[in-house]
């Protein structure tokens, strides 16, 4: 019993039962420099991520629409609104683009409707497609998600 009485004591002694305020200030001062600092570094790395972000889900529905074609083997077409800044897979709800995005498209001619402002990129049932290409651009960084004519295959590169 004595011996337990030694370790409680031990591991925590009298007067020591958590921090002071003086060290709490301190280290909220310390972590809010920390922040002050980074916050510019922060802001000019989000822009590039939030559009790479665009650019990986605009290719995942690219690729989704092209699933669907060959999953239901019918045509299917993923419609790019340029204006209203927007592209939907069929049966879903459109998706909006955020802003600060530049959007640029080129497809075949006849999948571009309303004096181009709408473009649609049309995969058939084998999973080929018309092909086409789609910018994002933001400042003097852009992506491209191409969509491959012959194989359909839906691929992310730089400018």
């Amino acid at each position: 019993m004595v011996e337990r009485r030694r370790r409680r004591h031990f591991l925590n002694p009298v007067g020591q039962h958590g921090f002071t305020l003086i060290e709490l200030l301190v280290v909220l001062a310390v972590m809010g420099l920390i922040a002050a600092l980074a916050s510019p570094q922060l802001q000019r790395v989000l822009p590039g991520v939030e559009m790479d972000a665009e650019a990986r889900t605009l290719a995942a529905a690219l690729r989704e629409t092209r699933a669907r074609a060959v999953r239901t083997g019918r045509p299917a077409a993923l419609t790019l609104d340029l204006r209203a800044r927007q592209y939907a897979v069929p049966g879903d709800p459109p998706h909006a683009l955020p802003e600060g995005i530049a959007v640029d498209a080129v497809t075949a001619v006849s999948t571009v409707a309303e004096g181009g402002r709408r473009v649609a990129y049309r995969f058939f049932p084998d999973g080929t497609a018309l092909g086409g290409r789609i910018t994002l651009t933001r400042g003097g960084e852009a992506l491209t998600v191409g969509v491959d004519w012959m194989t359909g295959r839906v691929s992310i590169a730089d400018g």
